[in-house]
């Protein structure tokens, strides 16, 4: 079983946010369905775009 069932899970409460980026080590779906089964909410961040970060968008020369 992965760290994050036994970790993040119980620590869950209903309403809870949980934010993870697209890493396919995140997008498991035994997870997302204990995630959802202890009545949080499951978000996936946008995939990387320099658009969206700040400080390349800040030290990009075009």
């Amino acid at each position: 079983m992965l760290s994050s069932h036994s970790h993040l899970v119980p620590q869950l409460w209903p309403g809870a946010v949980v934010l993870m980026d697209n890493c396919s080590i995140h997008k498991s779906p035994e997870l997302e369905a204990l995630i959802i089964a202890a009545g949080a909410r499951l978000i996936y961040l946008p995939p990387y775009s320099r658009f969206f970060n700040h400080c390349c968008y800040c030290t990009s020369e075009d």
